[in-house]
């Protein structure tokens, strides 16, 4: 037999799981496609394979992790038969693909699926290619350099079913098409009743295709785990609450009522995201949360009243509603916690330079021994993610996305490039492959609880390639933080620097400052005004001179000795406004505006 390096594809990926509208939709995307993609791994592993990425450190846990795998395979094989090898691997995650589909039409409120459409589409969306390359002479390299292109070239070359010649040959033409993306056309019947359409969680004139059914409908058990937005961004909040005796039995209360609203379908149960004692870290509040906030209770009573054709039903639902209000108008109202912040963020990080370590790679054992602490890393990501309150979307080898609240952002974001140093970084050290050390660049968006969740995703994108910096020089390429806060009314607000730089520690002194009212809260958009009038006054700007920081800096005094600490009660102190000055110097007005307000948009959620 022959010694041959396999390589299995699994896709759409970024399509398929960028289409949501709901937590839900994009976590179980996630999900589904790592399941699929574990499915497959584990099927060239049991007869016989041994793979190379995913790396297997620890067999039972990639066995019960089946969140952590990447939808591409890579392994070597003695085989007379490679093609067969990889056609079994790929017939095992269709069928994989084939459960979550059956699944969710069992969970399917019944008649509500055009059964003819689903059929058409079902078989239409998992996508499996794969190429094979024998290893000739015991070089490794040279065969995954081979295998590289023939999969390019596989790619290049997909199935595609013929067009139609004109619009209305297209199958179902005429129907509304799926509201996740656009593609496909919708499954659902006309006329679904008020009480489907809360089962499904559709919004007004939302329509699904299959794959959206599924997302929505599929491994009830296990989506249960992922938790929605708004549970994210008021967990600050509930943390505050139930510091105190009085918030622990008021809390209790509010639970009572959220759990008979479940049975109305306008709360989902939070059960997941559990700790190492198998306890949920949301326990304190067990769901979705978005009716605590003053704004969004309100507007669910006013459209149940209207949509709610049930009387007995409706009576039932709106006087749940107003003993909610009537148990949380004190909390609203009272100083501390007061009205919850609907605004969260969303983590992405990914690997600096990994392409070019792998490239520096002699060898399958060297490969798998990267693979393994990228394995190492990965594993470990929602555990690290938990502890700082958030929950892990996705976590495929150097490649993490994950919701965290607004006060654990940056923690959430430090820790995970020290691990990502201390595990990746490390080993390819160990392996002196002569090439710059990995690192990991993370972008964070910071938006609103309602926005479409689509765009969301969109904004941490964004903020992701910020941190990669492809379009600046190339030393301050990668390696770096990034944040863009998108505020529901104003301009956004963007912020970049490299880890070398120590920004988290320096957004955090901000944070601090705000908290404890040491930096007026004015001082930042006043300096934003200021460098919109004068250029910026960043040092080599055009226009802004050879003096140009320090005018700056004069610019930034001026503003910090009208304002004062402490509410306006005391001066500002010395040391801050050293800091102050110094700052505004070096980076210039503009920058150092935006990082204040971003230091101020974080330090909404800081507790006592």
């Amino acid at each position: 037999m022959a010694r041959y390096l396999l390589s299995l594809n699994i896709g759409p990926v970024q399509g398929f799981i960028a289409a949501a509208l709901r937590t839900r939709d994009l976590w179980f995307g996630s999900y589904m496609l790592s399941t699929v993609s574990h499915t497959a791994a584990n099927t060239l592993k049991e007869r016989g394979a041994e793979l190379i990425f995913p790396a297997v450190t620890d067999t039972d846990a990639f066995f019960e992790q089946t969140s952590i795998t990447p939808n591409r395979i890579l392994a070597d094989a003695k085989t007379d038969d490679p093609a067969s090898l990889l056609q079994a691997a790929a017939a095992a995650a269709q069928n994989q693909w084939q459960d979550f589909v059956a699944e969710a039409l069992k969970q399917a409120p019944k008649s509500v699926v055009r059964e003819d459409i689903w059929n058409l589409q079902k078989d239409d969306v998992l996508e499996c290619y794969f190429a094979w390359t024998i290893i000739e002479a015991n070089d490794y390299s040279a065969a995954r350099r081979r295998l590289e292109r023939l999969v390019a070239g596989r790619k290049a070359t997909r199935d595609f079913q013929p067009a139609a010649l004109a619009p209305n040959e297209q199958p179902f033409y005429g129907l509304p098409k799926s509201s996740l993306d656009g593609q496909r056309e919708a499954v659902l019947q006309e006329g679904l009743s008020e009480r489907q359409r809360r089962r499904l969680r559709l919004g007004d004139g939302e329509q699904l295709d299959c794959p959206g059914l599924v997302k929505r409908l599929a491994g009830i058990d296990a989506g249960e785990q992922f938790t929605p937005v708004p549970r994210i961004a008021l967990d600050p909040w509930v943390r505050e609450f139930e510091s105190t005796e009085y918030g622990k039995d008021r809390l209790a209360k509010v639970d009572g009522i959220l759990e008979q609203l479940v049975k109305h379908d306008l709360v989902t149960r939070v059960k997941g995201n559990t700790d190492e004692t198998g306890r949920s870290i949301y326990a304190a509040l067990p769901y979705d949360g978005e009716l605590l906030y003053p704004f969004r209770v309100d507007a669910v009573r006013r459209n149940c009243r209207k949509r709610i054709t049930d009387e007995k039903e409706k009576n039932t639902v709106v006087e749940l509603l107003g003993q909610l209000r009537d148990q949380l108008r004190p909390v609203w109202q009272a100083e501390s916690p007061g009205e919850p912040c609907p605004y969260m963020a969303l983590l992405l990080a990914d690997g600096d330079r990994m392409g070019a370590v792998l490239d520096a790679v002699d060898g399958a054992y060297a490969h798998r021994q990267i693979s393994s602490a990228v394995a190492v890393f990965a594993q470990a990501v929602p555990e690290l993610v938990r502890d700082y309150r958030g929950h892990c979307i996705y976590a495929g080898g150097d490649d993490v996305f994950a919701l965290v609240p607004l006060d654990q952002a940056l923690e959430c974001a430090n820790r995970l490039r020290n691990d990502f140093q201390s595990v990746v970084a490390q080993q390819v050290r160990n392996k002196r492959l002569g090439v710059e050390d990995p690192t990991l660049s993370i972008g964070i968006g910071i938006g609103h609880m309602l926005e479409h969740f689509g765009r969301l995703r969109q904004l941490a994108q964004r903020a992701e390639r910020l941190a990669k910096g492809d379009d600046r020089p190339k030393r301050e390429q990668r390696n770096a933080l990034a944040i863009i806060v998108r505020p529901r009314s104003g301009a956004e607000i963007l912020f970049r620097d490299r880890w070398e730089n120590d920004p988290h520690e320096r957004l955090n002194d901000w944070v601090r400052m705000y908290h404890e009212r040491q930096l007026p809260d004015g001082a930042a958009y006043e300096l934003r005004g200021a460098a919109r009038e004068l250029g910026g006054l960043a040092p080599g700007t055009a226009g802004g001179g050879a003096d140009s920081g320090r005018l700056a800096s004069l610019e930034a005094r001026r503003i910090l000795d009208r304002k004062r600490g402490e509410g306006g009660e005391t001066p500002v102190d010395p040391k801050l406004r050293q800091r102050f000055e110094e700052r505004a110097e070096e980076i210039g007005l503009g920058r150092f505006a935006d990082e204040l307000i971003v230091g101020r948009w974080l330090a909404r959620h800081v507790t006592e």
